[in-house]
Parts: C-alpha cells; structure tokens; sequence
C-alpha cells in the first residue's frame, strides 16, 4: 500500500534487504576464493609446464622467453597476494592439510604432466618437421618418413648438379622445410644443414630462397672450410638472370684484406667476436639509462626541465645499445655462440627499444649490406622513384618540393624509432615485404615474440609511469616524445652520414642496371664514408660506424676491433688504388650529407651530350 501510494514523482522506496554479516563475508571470500584458485592454477601451469614446453619447442630463444615468463608470473603472484584476504588464506592452508592427508600431492600431478609433453614432443618430433629434430632420436639410428621427406622433398626435384632453376624457382623454397641458396652460380639445398650450422639456424633461413655470394664471403672471411661442406649440398646451376644486380667477381682485392686481416688475429692472438669490450660499456649505459628513467617519470626530485632533460639523456642512451651490441648481435660478431647473440640482440632491440630484430635483421644485414647504396635494392634508399619524400639518387623524379629537402627532412628524421616499431607490424609481418625486398615467412615463434616484446614495451615505457607511477599525462607524453624524437635523431644522422653524401657511389643511381661495373667489396668501399679515426669518444657515440669501411667488409668481426684493422684496408685500397674516404670529424661528415642533399634537391638526371 505504501508503494501504491507513493507520489509518481517521488522516488520509490525500497525494501531493505538484510545480509547476515557471517554470510557476506562468506560469499565475498567465496567469489576470491574462486579468483584465487584460478590465479593459483595459472602459476602452477607458468612455473611447471610451460618452461618444459619452451625448453623442448624453442630451446633456441628460451631464456628470453622464460625471463619474460617468470617476469609476468612473479607479478601475478605478488598481485594474487596483495589481493587475498585473510579468509581465502585460511581456506587455501585448511585445503592443502586436506590433500597431503588424503595424499592428494599436486605437484606429482604437474610433474606427470610434464613427462607426458616431454614424451609427445619427442614423439611428434619424428615425423613433423614442426618440432626440432635433436629429439627425434631417428635421425640418429634411422629413418622415418618425416626425416625423409626434409631431407628429401626439396631435393627431389633434381636428380643431379646438372639441373637447372631460376632465382624465381630458388625463391619459392624460403622456409624451414625446404630452404635453397644461391651461391656463386650454384644453387644449393641447405634445409638438412640448417639445424648444422655452427651459427646457427636463424642467418640461414633468413636468406634462403636468394642469391646470398656475397654475404657468404663477408661471414665466411678467414676458412675455405663452409666451401668444403657447402659443395656437397649443390643441386643445380642457376640460369635466367638474377633478382638484383650483381657485382663483378673478386680479383684479388678482398682476398688479400682477409689474409691481412686473418693475419692481425693470428698474431695478436684475439677474438675477432670478443663479446667482452661491448658488454662492459653496456653497464655504463644501462646504469645511466635507468638513472634517466627514474628521472624523467619524477622518481628522482626535480622541476619540468630537469625532467625533459632527462629524457633526452634517456633517448640517447637508448639508442647506444642499438649501435653496440644489438648491431653486432645482428651480424653474428658478438660471441661464438647463437644463442648468446640472439639473446643480447633481441634483449636490446626488441625488449628494451620495442622495435623487432626479424625486421632489422632483412632490411640490414640481407638488403643493406649486400646492396649498398644500390638505386632499387638498398632498403636503406628511396624505393618510389617518383614521389619518395626525399630524393637521393638521379634516377629520381625531380620535384619542387626537393629543393627544400635539406631543410625538411632533418626534423623527420625523428620519427625514425617509432616508424620502424610500426613499420616491422605492417611492412615486414604482415606485408612479407621491407623495401624491394621479399621476406620470408615467420615462424610462430618470431610472432609471438614481437607482440610479447612490443606488448612489454608499452608496459613499462607508458603504463607504469602512467598508471602505476601517476605521472601527469600531459608532460609524460610531451617527455615521451622529446625522448623518441632523440632516439630517432640519434641514429638516422649516425647512418646517413655514412652513406648519403657526396662522397659516396650509388650503383644504378641514373638508371636502371643488371650489373654493376666494380667488385662487391670494391663497391662497398666506395660507397661508406670513414670519420674520425683514432677517436675514443667519436667511436664510441657513433658504436664505431666512424669506421664504416671495416664494417661493411667484415660485418662479422666485433666492431671494437675496427679501429686496429681499418689501416691494414686503408693500406690494401692504395695498393690496389681504390679510393678510400676518411673525414676528419663527424661535423665534416654531417657537411657532406647535407650538400648531398642540397644538390639532390636542385638538379635533375645527368644528361649524355653527343656532339656529330
């Protein structure tokens, strides 16, 4: 009645609803209770399971995976305990008396589990190629018919070396199962070597299905011993052309910078892939990193400026790792063990700046540094002939836009670190492509792996200091930014004035070409431009890319060596009266970039007069 005659304006009141204390507080721990069991249920798969899982499927890139495991896992349970209330810890100790009275052991459980992957993986290994082949005990004592079809399947195609393919034929056998090179003519099949390979398996799928001479030599300096292994792996010639231009065959020239060189190792007695000198400069930049973190998120006192101050400090400091070790990582010179170089690399370039070392690796290592400066095969160059923001070589489309390249395109070099965290998404997973280059298809691992490592990136570089440290969004991000900018800085002026200036070479620059008129290595010292020799402090802000030369010529030797071998090259070159470049400083070089650019924006294709 009282609500029947209750005003249709008024509010209409409730009945009050009575929860006995006893009952509330059992339905709340109940509801956690059951959130906790689940938490509890996850930890025991993250701590048990999955590291037996990574272990047996990705042994290649576990401890990465496993640190970021264990990472996510010790956070989840600190949260599981921060949360728990008194009664859900009461129940779970009651719970666990029951099941070691009743004898009810869970971890036996786990451990059943674990034997039962074990024996799956081991099993499954046998005949899908899916699963590394070191735990399909076969390959030892026998043959299955998965076995048989890796090792056979590519191969059945020829019946001897007298077969013949086209790069597009080679190119369509680009994977883990059937994975083809082109070596000096030859075409090989290298899939039952891959997981063989002393350098392991990751640089040999990145370039099959192409024409990879010349980065065979450069990784291959000092020993005719992968000639040897390789000759047996031959099954066919290639015929029809090639993908990209190709350099002359070598005349002596880099012959004799490798003995040189392999004879500077001999004598002196040292690593040419010492990890040693990169690591102990990393604690220094790792330890002024963090120390500019804490800075630029208000752990450490201080007003607005010092704030933004540190971020650019951090910017920087982020981009060192990238020239130091991430750099040698990518070329295999930092260690002798793939593991060791797969971890440090991918540590710093995909977990630490967020970008992807897949990515890097098919732009750098497979375009850049056999193609350098090549007008249509350098990713590094512009690809769009026609309407490309800036303008580097002849065979371009002259704009009006152009002649004020120099002024435009400084500013928009800061942009490089966060276009190359999108660009490896779009361009490199999902497009298969990065520049004029095919890439390769992905493994699930290196899926998986660039969504972790970005995933963690955001993590630690937005959502803490936004939401666990409660920075004020709008300085954050303006601090952001200045530090992103200063990454992109940092680097695009390191790389480009090595390349893009007036002193450099650009094969096929005015027009299109099949061949190019000098030798790789030749090629490759006309194209780099040296600065700065004997410079402590240049050497290490630039992470020795002042030595450019040596770098391009020996990419898989420590980049702290550069300094001593760069005048057994410089004296090679006036033998054989190659032109080397070497600037007094970085200014001089920064000069020469510019002017490049300036005269890229007001002169057009170089025209041929033929007077009759």
């Amino acid at each position: 009645n009282g609500l029947l005659a209750a005003s249709p304006a008024a509010p209409l009141p409730l009945p009050a609803i009575v929860v006995p204390t006893e009952n509330k507080k059992m339905g709340e721990g109940m509801d956690s209770y059951a959130t906790n069991l689940a938490v509890t249920i996850i930890l025991e798969f993250l701590v048990t399971v999955v590291p037996t899982m990574v272990g047996f499927c990705f042994a290649e890139h576990a401890l990465p995976l496993l640190v970021t495991e264990y990472f996510f896992a010790a956070v989840l349970s600190a949260l599981s305990h921060y949360h728990a209330k008194e009664y859900i810890h009461k129940h779970c100790r009651k719970e666990k008396m029951n099941q070691l009275l009743d004898k009810e052991l869970p971890f036996l459980t786990n451990f059943r589990a674990q034997i039962m992957l074990s024996t799956c993986i081991a099993i499954l290994a046998v005949d899908f190629t899916v699963f590394p082949r070191r735990f399909a005990k076969t390959e030892n004592f026998g043959f299955s018919v998965g076995l048989r079809e890796r090792k056979g399947a590519a191969r059945a195609a020829a019946t001897g070396t007298d077969a013949t393919y086209t790069w597009q034929e080679v190119a369509e056998h680009n994977t883990a199962k059937s994975a083809w090179v082109i070596i000096r003519g030859v075409v090989y099949d290298v899939t039952e070597w891959a997981d063989k390979h002393p350098g392991g398996s990751e640089l040999i799928l990145l370039h099959s299905g192409r024409e990879c001479s010349d980065t065979f030599d450069s990784y291959h300096p000092f020993s005719a011993r992968a000639d040897k292994i390789l000759g047996k792996y031959a099954v066919g010639k290639l015929v029809g052309g090639s993908e990209f231009p190709t350099y002359k065959p070598d005349t002596g020239f880099y012959k004799e910078c490798c003995e040189r060189v392999h004879q500077y190792f001999i004598d002196t007695k040292k690593d040419p892939k010492s990890g040693f000198a990169g690591l102990w400069r990393m604690i220094f930049v790792l330890a002024v990193a963090t120390v500019a973190y804490m800075g630029m998120n208000q752990l450490i006192p201080g007003n607005v400026y010092a704030q933004y101050a540190w971020g650019v400090v951090f910017g920087a400091f982020q981009a060192l790792p990238l020239l130091h070790v991430m750099h040698d990582a990518s070329h295999a010179a930092i260690t002798s063990s793939p593991t060791g170089w797969i971890f440090i690399g991918r540590l710093a370039m995909d977990w630490l700046a967020g970008a992807n070392m897949v990515s890097w690796l098919n732009q750098h290592v497979v375009g850049h540094h056999i193609y350098t400066n090549v007008a249509g095969a350098d990713p590094d160059l512009p690809v769009d002939f026609k309407s490309d923001v800036r303008r580097i070589v002849y065979r371009q489309v002259l704009l009006p836009v152009y002649k004020f390249q120099h002024l435009y395109l400084p500013p928009l070099y800061g942009v490089l670190g966060l276009k190359f965290r999108v660009q490896d998404i779009f361009e490199t997973f999902v497009a298969l492509t990065n520049g004029p280059l095919r890439v390769n298809p992905h493994s699930f691992t290196d899926w998986a792996e660039m969504i972790a490592s970005k995933a963690f990136w955001v993590f630690y570089r937005i959502y803490i200091p936004l939401a666990v440290l409660q920075v004020d969004a709008a300085r954050f991000w303006g601090v952001f930014f200045l530090c992103e900018f200063t990454t992109g800085w940092y680097l695009a002026f390191n790389f480009q004035v090595s390349h893009v200036s007036t002193a450099c070479d650009y094969p096929g620059g005015d027009e299109a070409v099949t061949s190019i008129d000098d030798e790789w290595a030749v090629s490759q010292v006309k194209s780099s431009v040296d600065y700065a020799h004997g410079s402590f402090l240049t050497t290490f802000l630039a992470g020795a890319l002042n030595y450019q030369v040596t770098h391009h010529l020996f990419p898989g030797i420590s980049q702290y060596h550069y300094p001593a071998i760069a005048p057994i090259i410089i004296d090679v070159c006036k033998k054989y009266n190659i032109k080397y470049t070497v600037l007094p400083n970085f200014t001089e070089a920064m000069v020469g970039h510019f002017d490049h650019l300036k005269i890229m924006g007001k002169m057009g294709k170089r025209v041929t007069v033929h007077m009759g």
